[in-house]
């Protein structure tokens, strides 16, 4: 079994390997194309077929692999064309660049945000070009087929859903791989402390950017809302590891503002303009997650008034 999760070296084993991959990635796509509502399973499982061989295989033929195995499952479901390439190719590309934020030891949650980033940027750019060769708009067509395209502002959440989708699968596909490496080649991830700050202060920042816009745009404030809240999620553990009592008394006080402004800020009733304010509940977290990793930064017993070591 060990001898399967292992890097590959040379052009034989790498040619091999990404092979039987890249034929997986077109076995997937026929059978999407195929079973009906498939494509909502996998996509969260292409990302992981792609990242575990992107894991193991020679970076120098990644570009090849990404290549073919688009190209290949095209190819095996190019009777739908248009699922090919809003499905597939971003979960395939994605996946991949995925395998090699991971492998590169980048910090978790940074690489987990890229691929989701990347999934999400992929799918739009597919969208003309599958629209274009089929006449299909997969939004529109996805949702006629759940019934909500009446709905009142349902447009304005699909980035966000999109993001948090691609974001799922790319969870799913980075705790994979990190077992397995973990599971058969005995590698622990190390911590990255640059990740421990670029995870809150992303997400501060994105945070700031989408309550400002929720003014203007609930659609670009909903989008960066759901981006600052996995880049929190990711940069909770600096906040909750070894931090003292009034920390978290602080951020609960902080909070309980947040939600004061938030019910003056939203007084005309709850909408999706309102939604796009929750923007202002992050600010507090990801800013106590950002001071508490960067404090270790200044020296011993400098973490949230912990004592020297």
């Amino acid at each position: 079994m060990k001898d399967i999760f292992r890097p590959r070296k040379g052009l034989a084993e790498n040619v091999a390997f990404l092979s039987l991959f890249a034929a997986i990635d077109a076995v997937l796509a026929l059978l999407m194309s195929f079973v009906p509502l498939s494509s909502l399973f996998v996509i969260v499982f292409l990302p992981g077929v792609s990242s575990f061989a992107s894991f193991l295989a020679e970076k120098k033929y990644l570009p090849v692999y990404a290549v073919g195995a688009s190209l290949l499952s095209v190819a095996f479901s190019f009777h739908d064309l248009g699922s090919a390439l809003f499905y597939v190719v971003p979960a395939v590309l994605s996946g991949t660049l995925l395998g090699l934020f991971v492998s590169k030891g980048y910090d978790f949650g940074l690489a987990i945000f890229a691929a989701a980033f990347l999934n999400t940027g992929f799918a739009y750019l597919s969208l003309p070009i599958s629209k274009a060769l089929t006449g299909v708009d997969f939004v529109e067509f996805a949702l006629v087929l759940l019934g909500i395209s009446e709905k009142e502002g349902v447009y304005e959440i699909i980035p966000s859903f999109f993001f948090a989708y691609g974001a799922a699968a790319s969870s799913l596909s980075a705790f994979f791989v990190s077992y397995l490496s973990k599971r058969f080649m005995g590698e622990e991830r190390k911590e990255s402390r640059v990740g421990e700050l670029l995870s809150p202060g992303l997400s501060l920042l994105l945070a700031a950017i989408g309550l400002a816009l929720s003014w203007a745009s609930v659609l670009f404030s909903l989008l960066l809302f759901s981006m600052a809240l996995l880049l929190a999620f990711m940069g909770a553990p600096s906040l909750f590891r070894k931090n003292p009592w009034w920390v978290f008394a602080l951020l609960v006080v902080l909070e309980f503002g947040a939600l004061f402004l938030f019910a003056y800020l939203v007084d005309g009733g709850i909408g999706l303009d309102s939604a796009a304010k929750l923007s202002l509940f992050l600010l507090p977290f990801s800013f106590l997650s950002l001071v508490s990793a960067a404090l270790p930064y200044l020296g011993p017993g400098t973490k949230m008034g912990r004592g020297k070591k």
